[in-house]
């Protein structure tokens, strides 16, 4: 179980050309706590949530569509995310 830093975070949208148009802060404490719960590499998290990248051992995409699973892992991640950025 590894967690997602703010480091690997921007080298991502650095790398990918991207702006992020969210709180990479915010991005990582949801990608963390919902870590401990699942317990995969944050960094699989991660890509599902913002490139949506199936994580297969967790079964979160069928015929390039989100599973249940995969719905869940996505508004888990979002909860905390709005959870995090409402408390600052």
């Amino acid at each position: 179980m590894k967690n997602i830093t703010l480091k690997v975070i921007r080298k991502w949208f650095k790398d990918n050309d991207f702006d992020p148009r969210h709180d990479p802060k915010g991005i990582k404490y949801a990608v963390n706590e919902l870590n401990k719960e699942v317990k995969v590499d944050a960094l699989d998290l991660f890509l599902l949530l913002v490139a949506n990248e199936p994580i297969n051992e967790l079964y979160t995409h069928s015929y390039g569509f989100n599973t249940s699973n995969g719905r869940y892992l996505r508004d888990t991640m979002q909860e905390y995310y709005y959870s995090y950025t409402n408390k600052n």
